[in-house]
């Protein structure tokens, strides 16, 4: 802003005399979602409250339209935000959409007055600089619906053995609305998708992006190179000025655990059945504690490194066994969804005969 005053001097050059400071007017402004806040001041000997103020934006044809009358009371009144609409048409409607990727251009014009007719009788109107600003667009998108591809248990374990690497499918849809019914921003140039590996420790860590601009962005995601199939995700979408949305729903898999024993071995060294292990193959177990007892109770086998157990039919201390039935006792601790679950063993129990 620039500040006057008017000097009176004699004839001589002799100053007898200086008005009041007076400044311009000062513009300024903020940027809002889809719209612009507009402020002014202005350091004058009369009064600028009680009036009516005009706001103008600039039209395409580069003249300024009169936007809006704004009343005026004491400080802080000297407000208007511009959200697009213009309230005063006789100069011609220029009404728009505010986008944060074009530049608007406004003038301001007071009104004051001294209230007082032996000084002044009118109003004093006075003009703003030209400021030039453009809108944010800090509206979020809507949260995605996600849905992930789950494992058909029954029959995932009648497929062949598998020991990874696993992988994870998933696809979304894009919402209408924000969880509240609120409008969301649906100019979406790409999809983050965040995973943890238990659904009950641990935080969501970005995993994958989508986004191929500037046609549609993929709606579909695999995630691959896993240790198993159980953990939960989300997605967000992210409009084009980098605002993501809340989180989506959460979908979580888990794993298809499997550990079956056989009933019968022959460790009578012609490669069929000499050891006692799991049938087919085990499924996403971490550990097992195997114990092996007689007919009386007695423990004469326990192994808890080997989740494929491998007994040969000899005790803990080298010595065959009598052929007979035994029961057996196993603790089978799996990969879970929840890191709780892991900590839980899962007591299979049954008996096998030794066939020598």
């Amino acid at each position: 802003p620039y500040t006057y005053r008017v000097d009176v001097f004699t004839a001589a050059g002799a100053r007898v005399d200086s008005s009041a400071s007076a400044s311009s007017v000062w513009l300024t402004g903020a940027p809002l979602s889809r719209s612009i806040r507009l402020s002014w001041q202005a350091n004058v000997p009369w009064s600028n409250d009680n009036q009516t103020h005009r706001v103008y934006r600039q039209s395409p044809s580069g003249a300024f339209n009169l936007i809006q009358q704004v009343a005026v009371q004491g400080a802080g009144t000297y407000v208007f935000v511009d959200d697009g609409k213009d309230h005063v048409t006789s100069d011609g409607d220029i009404s728009t959409t505010l986008h944060p990727d074009s530049s608007y251009c406004y003038r301001v014009e007071t009104a004051g007055s001294y209230n007082d007719t032996r000084i002044h009788s009118g109003l004093l109107f006075n003009f703003s600089q030209k400021l030039c600003l453009s809108p944010t667009d800090t509206t979020r998108p809507c949260p995605p619906v996600l849905s992930l591809e789950l494992l058909d248990c029954p029959a995932y374990l009648q497929g062949a053995c598998q020991d990874g690497p696993y992988s994870n499918k998933m696809s979304w849809v894009d919402a209408t609305t924000g969880p509240g019914g609120e409008a969301c921003d649906k100019n979406i140039v790409q999809y983050n998708i965040y995973y943890k590996r238990y659904g009950d420790a641990g935080d969501f860590a970005k995993v994958g992006e989508t986004k191929s601009p500037p046609t549609p962005p993929s709606r579909n995601f695999t995630h691959d190179n896993l240790d198993s199939y159980a953990g939960c995700y989300y997605v967000t979408s992210v409009n084009r000025f980098g605002v993501e949305s809340k989180p989506s729903n959460t979908a979580c898999q888990d794993n298809c655990p499997d550990y079956l024993l056989p009933n019968v071995i022959t460790p009578n060294g012609d490669g069929k059945n000499d050891t006692f292990e799991p049938m087919k193959c085990p499924r996403f177990v971490n550990r097992v504690v195997f114990r092996v007892y007689n007919r009386w109770g007695v423990k004469v086998f326990e192994r808890s490194d080997d989740i494929l157990i491998r007994w040969d039919g000899k005790t803990d201390g080298g010595k065959d066994v009598a052929a007979g039935t035994y029961y057996y006792e196993a603790q089978v601790f799996y990969q879970r969804l929840n890191k709780a679950d892991e900590n839980k063993p899962v007591v299979v129990k049954g008996w096998v005969q030794v066939v020598r």
